[in-house]
């Protein structure tokens, strides 16, 4: 069964903005035409006009973009000049001239990247990612998704965040990756419940709905389509109603309720063409015929396909062109005319093959193998079938499935980062060393000051006090020796942490400057996997690194008293959300599921900043100390006016003894993860200084080959 680059994706999106649109661009062009100064005002409405006329117009939005491109020229406006390149993207966009396309947005991001405009890269790695999504580049697509999103996140625009989100978990519900799928759904549904965003909702509840009725969960997906449905009818969303009658009519169909699936696929044609929704309309027609097919009704079958290939060449969907010649090769295939299944697997692999839809081309050649054989034709059946299998295995088996992201980063952005992360890295490491040096010597200044001082000041205390009583000089002498006890040991904590650190860094430094001297040298003699596996050392080294210069500069600051609690208003909710945001790749990485859970949404005025740091220590830990596979758990409850968060995972453990140490600076208890991540411990004592600041406890409870918990508790006051 042919899967699809999914309808619903094309009217959720594609169509969203037509409602209106003509009499907002009219209106656009009065105000353009009253506007006869040239200047940047002007490069902006013609920009505007462009962007309202892309869906209605396409032909008058490309003058509009390309006269506002040379304006910008003239004026030395480069927003403008990036924001018309962008558009003329959009049109090639949707002219389906994809490659075209992306030369246009490539353009346009170089240009926001150069001025620094944060929002226009967003939205312009956005919009690449729905081209290399129609394209059927599903790991690209994903990646600009997942770089736009956290763009989105820095200036906190939560409806684009919303988007990216829901447009991943569409993406990996297209690969089969249902879990990832839901994960991502469900945080984007998180968000649009807290801004009370109902349309984003309606169209989460109808992509899960999806997700639950490729896993064969059909009630849960009826229920959601069914939430979708009381949003879509409250808002009298029709254009939605009809794409969502088709989803549950498939539901009813893989049931074998063929008049039930029947039905509904007959109001959603209804709708669809009162709305004049060509694109719902095709897919109205294309489920007729699907179902038309399963009762061997081929001719009734194929005037259906007939009347969805003809909206799709009048729209220009290539994509659904490919796909709907695919299936009625397949009636032809069934009816034994085998000519003409031929001629319509080749038409729609010829469309497949320009356009990169890999999905169609894998179906594609599996039918032509079948065809081929049918017509004792062995040869090309058996070029055809090496063509499917090498699609198959390469793109859309199981492990790939899981591996695709990882490998499109490993081999193409990796490769290309990688020298620039480097020279970061080594001047960050170069600074650091010098800070820490600076620090050291300061702090033993001060301290031999302070010991000074108060030596001098018992000596002229003792001077100029020799009548007290001997009570008195003792209980000075017991106070000096006292602060002289406590400058002692902060010193020795001190050298002990430095030591520590120096130590730890050690190893991740030699090895990064090693191993990437020996690459520079033996680069060409080298095999893939040995380097392969130099990079994926240079990259754990360097993240270790990372890690522990961060945690260092946090500790740093709150020794020094300069980490102030900035309380501000939040929730249990979003502090795990951006937990979760924190953490996610590293878990990701090691195939551990992240559950946060908690009693109710307590809301808080506290530093979340402060929070944030401790709970990425800690679950970062119980990741490093996880099997791969496994899970760790995240739960907040509120119990005697307090607040109380635990870690949990169910990894290797830790015995008493080292449990008790844990939160000690002068004790080294740090040890390898699973998988031989390294520590340095610096995390846990980072967490016991913030809580402590807050008024809050911090504790460990563990056993050797069950797991570990670790409890922090929030005060009474720092509930809003």
């Amino acid at each position: 069964m042919i899967r699809k680059i999914s309808f619903t994706i094309l009217l959720l999106f594609a169509n969203l903005l037509l409602n209106g649109q003509n009499k907002k661009a009219d209106s656009l062009i009065s105000i353009l035409q009253a506007h006869s100064t040239i200047d940047t005002v002007r490069v902006n409405l013609m920009n505007r006009v462009a962007l309202e006329l892309v869906l209605t117009n396409p032909e008058a939005a490309l003058n509009y973009s390309l006269e506002s491109s040379e304006l910008s020229d003239s004026l030395g406006y480069q927003k403008g000049k990036a924001n018309s390149i962008k558009i003329t993207g959009r049109y090639f966009r949707e002219k389906f001239d994809y490659n075209l396309a992306l030369d246009y947005y490539k353009r346009a991001l170089n240009i926001y990247q150069n001025i620094g405009d944060k929002k226009g890269i967003c939205f312009c790695r956005s919009d690449m990612a729905y081209v290399y999504l129609q394209m059927g580049n599903y790991p690209k697509a994903i990646e600009f998704f997942y770089d736009s999103r956290n763009i989105a996140l820095e200036f906190n625009d939560k409806r684009h965040v919303i988007e990216c989100l829901q447009m991943m978990g569409v993406i990996y519900q297209m690969q089969g990756n249902y879990p990832k799928s839901t994960e991502d759904l469900q945080n984007a549904l998180l968000i649009a419940e807290e801004i009370n965003d109902r349309n984003f909702m309606a169209d989460i509840y109808t992509n899960l709905g999806i997700v639950y009725m490729k896993q064969n969960n059909n009630l849960l997906a009826i229920e959601s389509y069914q939430k979708a449905q009381t949003i879509y009818e409250e808002r009298k969303n029709n254009k939605k109603l009809g794409s969502l009658y088709n989803n549950l009519g498939k539901i009813y169909e893989d049931e074998n309720n063929h008049s039930k699936a029947e039905e509904l696929y007959s109001r959603a044609l209804k709708i669809e063409e009162l709305e004049e929704n060509k694109f719902g309309k095709m897919l109205s027609l294309n489920n007729f015929g699907s179902l038309l097919k399963k009762q061997n009704k081929y001719t009734a079958a194929l005037d259906y396909y007939d009347q969805s290939l003809l909206l799709s060449k009048e729209t220009g969907s290539k994509n659904i062109m490919s796909e709907t010649y695919l299936k009625m090769a397949e009636i032809y295939f069934d009816m034994g005319k085998l000519d003409n299944a031929l001629e319509f697997t080749e038409k729609s692999l010829s469309i497949a093959n320009v356009m990169g839809i890999l999905e169609h081309q894998k179906i594609g050649y599996g039918q032509l193998s079948k065809i081929h054989s049918a017509k004792n034709n062995f040869k090309k059946a058996y070029e055809s079938h090496i063509l499917f299998k090498k699609l198959n295995d390469s793109i859309f088996n199981e492990q790939n499935i899981k591996e695709a992201v990882s490998l499109e980063y490993r081999y193409k952005y990796e490769k290309e980062k990688q020298k620039q992360e480097l020279e970061r890295y080594e001047e960050d490491i170069i600074k650091a060393e010098q800070q820490k040096r600076i620090k050291l010597i300061l702090y033993s200044t001060i301290a031999g000051l302070i010991l000074l001082a108060i030596l001098l000041l018992g000596a002229l205390y003792s001077y100029f006090d020799k009548r007290k009583t001997n009570i008195e000089l003792i209980k000075q002498k017991k106070e000096i020796e006292k602060k002289s006890n406590e400058l002692i040991t902060s010193n020795a904590t001190k050298d002990k942490l430095f030591s520590i650190i120096v130590n730890d860094l050690q190893d991740p430094f030699n090895n990064i400057t090693n191993l990437s001297s020996l690459m520079a040298r033996e680069t060409a003699e080298l095999d893939p996997d040995v380097l392969s596996d130099f990079l994926k050392s240079i990259h754990k080294s360097a993240n270790f690194a990372n890690e522990l210069l961060g945690n260092l500069t946090e500790w740093a600051k709150s020794q020094t008293n300069k980490l102030e609690a900035e309380s501000d208003r939040t929730t249990i909710k979003n502090i795990f959300i951006l937990a979760n945001d924190s953490i996610e790749r590293i878990a990701n990485n090691k195939e551990i599921t992240l559950n946060f859970s908690f009693d109710k949404n307590i809301d808080l005025y506290v530093d979340k900043n402060m929070i944030n740091t401790v709970l990425r220590n800690l679950i970062t830990n119980a990741v490093k100390y996880s099997y791969r596979g496994g899970s760790v758990n995240v739960n907040a409850v509120f119990n005697d006016n307090e607040v109380i968060i635990s870690v949990t995972d169910y990894g290797v453990g830790i015995d008493k003894e080292r449990v008790s140490k844990l939160f000690q600076i002068t004790e080294k208890i740090a040890s390898p993860g699973t998988e031989n991540e390294q520590g340095a411990g610096l995390g846990l004592l980072l967490c016991r200084e913030f809580i402590e600041r807050l008024g809050g406890k911090i504790s460990a409870q563990s056993e050797i080959g069950k797991g570990s918990k670790f409890c922090f508790t929030l005060p009474e006051r720092y509930l809003s």
